[in-house]
């Protein structure tokens, strides 16, 4: 099922239309894996983009709520800024010794000589910490100004990114699309949503149906042409699964979920920036995609006989049912509005992925093996780093 994608995705059919019939489905599975590499490299570049972004708008953030606290402790303290201006101003023209003094008694004069060379460094002090914070202020709308230039330099980088990403899947599915004529249609992916109280079942249902292909294809001695020459199996801990989207973890596996207390059977992830690029965790073959009750548009993908992930709350999907994918390689995107319709929503933003992953029935802690892959990787290259 395919919707909501990019804009890009909008023109397959044509693209479908216009793709050549394959004589020999070798330059077929030839073209894929080209393709394939190139969709992990591409999504890899857009998700390293969405983090620089996410860093600078971060850093303007941060800058821009200094320089509002600063102005604000200014304007506050006008009273006793005219007070000092006042008290300064006085004492520039009259000097050391205001010839309010002079006709004083000797003592009093003298009293009032010392307290003005007291008071004088401590108002020229004031004088002083004023004039800075002024300063501070004007250097922090300098340094917003220039990170906000860097902000739209990244932005129309991300934007050539996204559109990049957009056409090699748009390449992708007029290639695998061929492939999978056995492939589950939307009638049959509905009629499974309906069918699944939860997602568990879901799982169930569509293992069965993919292996119920998988013997059709044997039967016929017909290969699974999208099917990786060396797809990895999922074997925890040697194994590492990727963060699916660039962003951070909002709520994490067995934390409360709901009014009642149950504890989350997976992880939510708030996108670095709206409309994040969603990747395969791991090498997989879709075994559902489409929408599933409240968690909006779904992905489930196998990773060998044992472990399953689930991606829902996507805003489009840009693979199709029994398509095999490896890791890192882009399979949705998430809302890139406020609040999009059908998908999980932080605050209103919609730009929550709910990802899961299951041994067997049973839901399991995805965050070690997020972790251990985000220990390999440095800061420089902006890429989030997992908690523990």
């Amino acid at each position: 099922m395919i919707a909501g994608w990019r804009t890009a995705i909008l023109t397959l059919p044509l693209v479908l239309a216009t793709a050549p019939a394959w004589a020999a489905p070798k330059a077929a599975v030839a073209a894929l894996d080209g393709i394939r590499q190139r969709c992990v490299a591409a999504a890899q570049a857009e998700q390293q983009q969405e983090a620089a972004v996410a860093g600078l708008e971060h850093q303007i953030a941060l800058l821009a709520a200094d320089s509002a606290g600063r102005q604000r402790d200014i304007d506050d303290s006008r009273p006793q800024q005219a007070h000092l201006l006042s008290a300064l101003a006085f004492l520039a023209r009259n000097g050391a010794m205001p010839s309010a003094l002079v006709a004083e008694a000797p003592l009093d004069r003298r009293r009032g000589a010392l307290l003005i060379s007291a008071v004088a460094p401590e108002l020229r002090a004031e004088a002083h910490a004023l004039m800075a914070e002024i300063n501070d202020i004007a250097r922090l709308r300098r340094e917003i100004a220039a990170h906000r230039h860097e902000l739209a330099q990244a932005a129309a980088a991300l934007a050539a990114d996204r559109a990049q990403v957009a056409q090699l899947v748009t390449q992708r599915l007029a290639l695998t699309r061929p492939l999978l004529p056995d492939a589950a249609n939307d009638a049959t992916l509905q009629r499974m949503a309906a069918r699944a109280k939860d997602i568990g079942e879901l799982i169930r249902l569509a293992d069965a149906a993919t292996e119920r292909r998988d013997r059709d294809l044997a039967a016929r001695q017909t290969a699974d042409s999208t099917r990786p020459a060396a797809p990895r199996a999922f074997d925890p801990p040697q194994s590492a699964l990727r963060l699916p989207i660039s962003g951070t973890i909002s709520r994490r596996f067995g934390e409360p979920s709901d009014a009642n207390g149950a504890p989350a059977a997976g992880l939510n992830l708030k996108g670095a920036v709206p409309g994040s690029e969603v990747v395969a965790p791991f090498d997989g073959q879709i075994v559902y995609a489409g929408a599933f009750r409240d968690l909006g548009l779904l992905l489930i993908i196998r990773h060998g006989a044992l472990y399953h992930s689930v991606l829902g709350g996507l805003a489009g999907i840009g693979v199709v049912a029994g398509e095999w994918v490896t890791a890192g390689e882009p399979v949705g995107a998430m809302p890139g509005s406020p609040a999009s319709q059908g998908a999980p929503t932080d605050e209103g933003t919609g730009n929550l992925l709910y990802f899961e992953v299951r041994r067997g029935s049973q839901p399991v802690d995805p965050q070690p093996w997020l972790a251990t892959q985000a220990a390999g990787r440095g800061a420089a290259n902006g890429e989030q780093k997992v908690d523990q």
